[in-house]
């Protein structure tokens, strides 16, 4: 039931099932708790190839296989998220631009990956591995984690960001939800083995170790005590396993008591996984198994990443196992093995089983002898730490590697020469190519090697930070200019935008001549080869004519570009008899009707201000803006009383006197008679 005297209006015209994005923003925003959760998270890696290369992250395209679409960033073309949830569930989402460059990252309250997969995962003697199902549909497994990720996650975006229209609920949405800036992001540490083998420290250092047998390649604990054992069998190198070097032919390994990852070589040029013993089928696409995450990357590349962050990349080349292996920096100071100490020294690399440190002064690796007995040797598999079947530890004691000063001394000169031209100054293609006499050794070493250079390259490729001016304030018609510069060397400027009215040269001058009010976008992009770091500009136009002055803190509504470029347009303070956005207009002054009704406006053009009103109407006195009733009264029309009226007059007379018939101005006196005739009778009256 209605209040009485109240009236209700509907303004506009929505469905009933229609709900209030705002509303819903403000309610969630009400609900949320501070973001903790953050500090959970790992930050973005700053750069599309650092995400590429880093074993936390995963493509964003996993919000795909939930039946949800990516949130929508401007200027993003690839989008990443972690690999892995925190302990509470959380985690980030990062995107970049088409230079590789992060545009932003967001911290996700829930991360949609990895979700408990729609199967259990089994094994028989019979099957081999082999996965079983115990619901009907994906939908029903998925319900409850679908529903609190999109309640919790993309509904408060979309209300609060894209359906709100407004940038204040952005701003709710964006404090519950912070964003990430790759601030203190560190990229994992690569190691790798190639060859007849061939092995890069965890901390860069190169070397040669032709050892027979197994051999622990990387043991340690990580910060949260999360246990990770690696090792390695070798054999002789040759088809008939004769010759005086060794390649790699079985890896394994393991976290805590998980399963017991192997990856050996089938053939040649291919690689097969076994899960404690029993071969396991690997295709590209992702099988995530007691939480390890299993793919092929290429057809002959294995790559399984653990829950710990570590991450190997396997593969086979001409007979020999090759690969990379990226830990976190939360293994900083506790591994050992033959990728030695991780802790960014390269002089304590070489540490024995029993503590003993190999001097090393940080240029020159020590000699291979000395390193194959004092060091790698020391790092054989002992029997009660395999985890690989099928021990050959008495092999060795009849095996006699070749060093590399014995190589080259027993080669001949036209080896040298071939080994040369293939291998340039690259001492382990060299090495490889002398002691098989295969070039296609020594270019799978060459070209492993060159790889993982890339590979380390990418990852510690930092794009330069650039520093100058982020919003740029300019009146049409006039040239603004100014400069960036970055922390850099050889850093090389451009701009990304949709205008011919702004430029920047290479070494960082940036012009911008704007000749109207067309919405501007640019990016500035500074390159050093490696990377390219961007800063989104805030351009804000000017367009006020007729000598108006330029309002930059009140300005158009913002409009957003790529990589979250915007433009505005600045308000104007208008001079007199001048309107409109950029005062081109002429003041109106008759508009709002300032002369008193019935009275014509005449408006004074500009650059005047201000109107003219005519004369009031009859009866009315006044400027023709205001008009007042005149006193009809003040020059006694009548002879006895008088009463104004609106723009006339009323007379009357004294009591026993009557307005005179013939003049209405006058009085008659006392006892007159008055004929009247009326409806054809004589009345007679008299008045006393």
């Amino acid at each position: 039931m209605g209040a009485m005297g109240r009236w209700a209006f509907k303004l506009e015209n929505n469905a009933a099932q229609f709900t209030n994005p705002r509303k819903d923003c403000w309610n969630w925003y009400r609900s949320e708790s501070f973001p903790w959760f953050r500090w959970n998270n790992p930050p973005c890696p700053c750069s599309l190839w650092q995400a590429f290369f880093d074993p936390w992250y995963t493509s964003g395209w996993n919000l795909q296989w939930y039946g949800f679409k990516e949130p929508h960033i401007p200027g993003t073309r690839w989008t990443f998220q972690s690999r892995w949830p925190s302990w509470s569930g959380s985690g980030v989402r990062c995107y970049y631009n088409n230079w590789g460059s992060l545009v932003m990252g967001r911290h996700e309250k829930v991360l949609p990956t990895p979700w408990d997969q729609p199967a259990f995962w089994h094994w028989s003697w019979w099957r081999g591995w082999y996965r079983t199902y115990s619901w009907t549909g994906r939908d029903s497994w998925l319900s409850e984690k679908r529903q609190r990720y999109q309640e919790g996650e993309l509904d408060p975006f979309d209300n609060c960001c894209m359906k709100s229209n407004s940038r204040e609920f952005c701003r709710y949405y964006v404090e519950k939800r912070p964003n990430d800036f790759c601030f203190h992001y560190r990229p994992p540490f690569i190691a790798a083995l190639f060859g007849d083998p061939h092995l890069t420290t965890l901390d860069g250092v190169s070397y040669t170790f032709n050892g027979l047998g197994d051999f622990v390649i990387l043991q340690g604990n990580n910060t949260n005590g999360t246990y990770l054992m690696m090792q390695g069998r070798t054999q002789r190198a040759g088809p008939s396993q004769n010759l005086p070097a060794t390649n790699f032919v079985l890896l394994a390994a393991k976290e805590d008591d998980g399963l017991t990852v192997e990856w050996k070589l089938n053939g040649t040029n291919d690689t097969t996984l076994w899960l404690n013993g029993t071969e396991f089928n690997v295709t590209e696409d992702q099988i995530v198994v007691n939480n390890m995450v299993l793919w092929r990357s290429k057809p002959s590349y294995v790559t399984v990443s653990f829950p710990s962050g570590a991450s190997v990349n396997v593969t086979a080349q001409v007979g020999a196992l090759q690969f990379t292996i990226s830990l976190p920096s939360s293994f900083h100071n506790k591994t050992q093995g033959l990728l030695g100490l991780f802790n960014e020294n390269q002089k304590d690399d070489f540490t024995s089983r029993n503590g003993t440190i190999i001097p090393f002064n940080g240029d020159e690796p020590p000699r291979e002898k000395t390193l194959y007995s004092d060091f790698g040797l020391t790092w054989e598999v002992l029997e009660n730490e395999s985890i690989m079947p099928h021990s050959t530890r008495k092999i060795r004691n009849t095996f006699q590697p070749m060093f590399m000063d014995d190589v080259i001394n027993k080669a001949s000169p036209a080896q040298l020469e071939r080994g040369t031209n293939l291998c340039g100054n690259e001492t382990s293609c060299l090495f490889d190519f002398l002691t098989t006499n295969d070039t296609e050794v020594g270019k799978a070493t060459l070209n492993a090697k060159n790889q993982m250079e890339e590979t380390k390259s990418s990852l510690n490729a930092y794009a330069p930070n650039i520093t100058g001016e982020h919003e740029l304030q300019s009146p049409i018609n006039n040239e603004f200019t100014t400069t960036y510069v970055t922390d850099g060397e050889n850093v090389t400027f451009s701009l990304d935008t949709n205008s011919t009215e702004i430029n920047i040269t290479a070494s960082g001058l940036l012009t911008w001549h704007p000749t109207s009010v067309e919405r501007t976008f640019a990016i500035v992009l500074a390159t050093n080869g490696k990377a390219t770091g961007q800063l989104a500009l805030s351009l804000v136009v000017c367009g006020c004519m007729n000598n108006g002055t330029c309002d930059y803190e009140h300005e158009s509504a913002l409009e957003t570009g790529d990589s979250n470029s915007t433009f505005k347009v600045a308000s104007c303070n208008c001079t007199q008899g001048y309107t409109g956005s950029n005062c081109s207009d002429d003041f109106d002054s008759c508009m709002d009707n300032p002369c008193f009704p019935g009275v014509n406006c005449t408006d004074f053009k500009a650059p005047l201000s201000g109107f003219n009103c005519s004369s009031c109407p009859p009866g009315l006195v006044g400027n023709g803006s205001k008009c007042f009733d005149d006193d009809n009264c003040r020059n006694n029309p009548c002879e006895h009383n008088c009463y104004d009226m609106y723009a006339n007059y009323n007379c009357s007379c004294n009591s026993g006197y009557i307005v005179s018939a013939s003049d209405n101005h006058k009085c008659e006196g006392r006892q007159l008679l008055l004929l009247m005739v009326l409806m054809a009778h004589c009345i007679f009256k008299r008045y006393d």
